[in-house]
């Protein structure tokens, strides 16, 4: 019989003795055409590619690394090893040397066994981190630089460089506008982050600002805590904890909000993410027409809000009023504490500035209420100056309220496409600068004169329904009519175009008396077949806006309207 047709049991047994498994094949097993050496530990320049070369060693395939040092081979105890060329040719592949498995692997490829072993001064230690793939970790396409104690201008996305690399690794690029950052395996056996100096060298270099251990072909993603250090022009790098690159990448909100009540009130408002980037974070533009402002991350390492100046220099730049107090080593703005604002003296910190993720509630509706009468102004979908709009509801009452560019709420009869940055004559505008602050939380109102601004204690913004009365009196011109007058009651909990309405008291399904952007009706349920409806006349024992005389409306029956005073 042939030799793969019969049993088989190690030399030294007896036929009857248990052995481990011995098997004959004439299958030939696949070999890979590469392997891929993870060794973070320790030997770490042995590891990296190895691609299958045309030799037998002990009758078993071999393997070459990337740069052609280095053999991935079986020696002569049985043993998979990763050793020097020069040292192996020496000895005839009859040495042990570097990273090798923990047993005889008996015709088991490198990948299919674990176990493996490293030379140390004590001897030969099992690392379980040591392991070999059929190809290289993959690469991911972006990684966060988180990083404090110095290094925080380097934070931010690296890019992968599809197509490119560095010494047989990877290759990524910090995104967006600004300095030009570069994370590259260099020429030690170290992951990087250098500037365009290590670029003009084509990256056969060891230079940057920050270097990790010996990375031992481990993605920079993979390395262990503490593994990176900050480098320093001459002598050791000093260790440093803080530093770490993500593969998770931190999720951005859409929009952010600022309020900034103390100083540098204009910048206040809503901001929009946008499809760019600089200095490897990401950019918010502040929402609506009006002045353009920005959130971005400038040069060095700082969170800025800055306007059109900063923009023309690509964010490349430190420009902008409003900044945070420490560089931010990659903590999104509204994670980066305490702020500081520019003033005529310099900076100083403001404690009063926040910026919260996503957008401020707004209310919907706002009424302005004066000692005479009152009116609704509703949200509306634009922006002006980071800032919402609303506009009065009323007809014929053309008017706005708005953040003029200084930062300061104003009511406007001028139309939306024209509202510049200040008050026109005659208007309401608050007192100091908003901050962010909404219309109804501003204690002090003014009105412009021509002779200057004057106080106005009698307006007031707020966002419920004026007070109105209780009970209103409806009374016919001319008497009778008892189907229509008597007491009115003002209805609880419900709302006609954003206020009170009253109903007869004497009948459920009774006339109302509401309000419209017309003006404020009367109604009853069913129409009126009398040709004179007679005039109607509302009072009642404390003033209000709907009180006066209502004039049938012609061509509705049953329906009356207040008439101007």
């Amino acid at each position: 019989r042939l030799p793969e047709q019969v049993p088989w049991i190690e030399g030294g047994s007896s036929p009857s003795a248990p052995s481990a498994p011995v098997s004959v094949t004439t299958t030939l097993p696949a070999v890979p055409e590469v392997m891929y050496l993870i060794s973070p530990n320790g030997q770490q320049r042995k590891a990296g590619t190895y691609q299958l070369v045309d030799t037998l060693c002990h009758g078993y395939p071999v393997w070459k690394s990337s740069d052609g040092k280095r053999l991935l081979y079986t020696g002569n105890d049985g043993r998979w090893y990763f050793g020097g060329v020069s040292e192996v040719i020496v000895s005839d592949f009859n040495c042990a040397s570097g990273v090798l498995c923990s047993d005889p692997h008996g015709g088991v490829l490198p990948h299919e066994i674990g176990g493996w072993q490293l030379w140390s001064e004590e001897g030969w230690l099992l690392d379980e981190e040591i392991s070999v793939w059929l190809s290289a970790p993959k690469a991911q396409k972006q990684l966060y630089l988180v990083c404090r104690n110095g290094s925080e201008r380097l934070a931010g996305i690296y890019a992968l460089l599809q197509g490119q690399s560095a010494n047989t690794l990877p290759l990524w690029k910090r995104e967006g506008a600004g300095e030009d950052l570069y994370l590259y395996g260099g020429n030690d056996g170290k992951w990087h982050v250098g500037d365009q100096e290590v670029a003009r060298k084509g990256f056969d270099c060891d230079l940057g600002c920050l270097c990790s251990c010996l990375h031992g072909a481990a993605m920079p993603n993979m390395l262990p805590s503490g593994a990176w250090e900050r480098c320093r022009a001459h002598g050791r790098g000093v260790p440093d904890a803080s530093v770490a690159f993500l593969a998770r990448l931190p999720e951005y909100p859409v929009e952010i909000s600022i309020l900034s009540p103390a100083g540098q009130q204009k910048v206040a408002g809503r901001y929009l993410l946008q499809n760019c980037w600089a200095n490897g974070q990401p950019i918010w533009k502040r929402m609506g027409h009006g002045e353009e402002l920005w959130m971005y991350s400038g040069t060095s390492g700082y969170w800025h809000v800055a306007g059109v100046k900063a923009a023309q220099k690509s964010f490349c730049c430190t420009l902008g009023n409003l900044a945070t107090a420490e560089a931010h080593g990659g903590l999104l703005p509204f994670q980066a504490g305490q702020w500081q604002l520019r003033t005529a003296e310099g900076w100083r910190a403001d404690a009063e500035v926040k910026v919260l993720r996503g957008p401020l509630s707004f209310p919907p509706v706002l009424y302005l209420v004066t000692e005479h009468s009152d009116a609704i102004y509703e949200l509306v979908t634009e922006f002006l100056n980071g800032q919402p709009l609303w506009r009065c509801s009323e007809t014929g009452k053309e008017s706005w309220l708005y953040s003029t560019m200084d930062g300061f709420w104003c009511l406007s009869k001028k139309d939306y496409p024209t509202l510049g940055s200040g008050c026109s004559l005659g208007t309401l505008a608050s007192s100091q600068p908003h901050g962010g602050s909404m219309p109804h939380l501003c204690e002090a109102w003014q009105v412009r004169t021509s002779s200057g601004w004057e106080t106005s204690g009698a307006s007031v913004l707020q966002t419920n329904p004026p007070e109105s009365p209780s009970v209103l009196h409806v009374e016919a011109v001319g008497g009778g009519w008892e189907s229509l007058v008597g007491k009115y009651w003002r209805l609880t909990g419900d709302l006609i175009h954003h206020r009170h309405f009253w109903r007869q008291a004497s009948s459920k399904e009774g006339p109302i008396l509401f309000s419209t952007p017309d003006g404020w009706m009367l109604q009853t349920s069913n129409p009126l077949d009398d040709l004179e409806l007679p005039q109607l006349h509302v009072t009642s024992l404390q003033p209000a806006q709907m009180l006066g005389t209502y004039q049938p409306i012609p061509g509705k029956r049953g329906c009356w309207k207040l008439q101007p005073q």
